[in-house]
């Protein structure tokens, strides 16, 4: 229904590790030009992760960001994951509100992967910034708003750290530029970027089973 109503086209894709995870992301309609994007990912694995990511989801989805800013609302969140989480347990997130009327994503981060905006058009990468601290570390933590245009053609690409790290013991980790080597790989060689594709390279490779979860997805704008 979302991609319908704002031409845009989601793909995602998600490999569990071998324990429950604190993987989750998400989308949510704010209003007739607006669209949230979420990605989370909490510390630790097994039950308590997954309850974790149960709870949050159902605050998310409880109480929507109406017209806070991103900003706001992460530190809204983690003044609430503070009286949740136990000693150690901490999120890290990426949300952002793509705004389609003056083709600009506005997002807020707090010690998450950087935010990736695909530039068709141009053949190139925009990479944002996922430094803050993770949420339900201190209830004093404050955030950033940060913004990068969107337009026409544009593609968001959001995925947890499993893609920069896994691997590292075997030397095979892609780090932070691999990542973005990846995605410049799959911009050069396909007309739209699919994310089977994209995500190919990193998946053949990849020693199993993962060490942590790996969450993933695109949003193309397609006009």
């Amino acid at each position: 229904m979302l991609e319908r109503a704002f031409q845009i086209r989601l793909t995602s894709h998600y490999e569990p590790s071998t324990e429950l995870g604190g993987d989750i992301w998400g989308v949510h309609l704010i209003s007739h030009s607006k669209v949230m994007f979420y990605l989370v990912d909490f510390s630790g694995h097994g039950i308590a992760a997954a309850m974790n990511t149960f709870r949050l989801h159902s605050k998310i989805d409880s109480e929507p960001i109406g017209e806070a800013t991103p900003r706001e609302y992460l530190e809204h969140l983690n003044q609430w994951l503070c009286t949740q989480l136990q000693t150690g347990q901490y999120a890290t997130v990426a949300l952002g509100v793509m705004d389609f009327e003056k083709s600009r994503f506005d997002y807020s981060a707090a010690g998450s992967t950087a935010p990736i905006r695909i530039d068709h058009k141009h053949k190139k990468i925009e990479v944002g910034s996922g430094k803050g601290i993770p949420l339900g570390m201190s209830p004093k933590a404050k955030y950033e708003d940060r913004s990068m245009e969107f337009n026409v053609g544009d593609g968001l690409f959001m995925y947890s750290d499993a893609l920069i790290e896994h691997g590292r013991k075997e030397g095979l980790a892609l780090g932070r530029d691999g990542v973005e080597n990846l995605v410049l790989k799959a911009l050069s060689e396909q007309d739209e970027i699919e994310m089977g594709e994209l995500m190919e390279p990193f998946i053949s490779k990849a020693p199993r089973p993962l060490s942590d979860d790996l969450t993933a997805f695109c949003c193309v704008w397609q006009g």
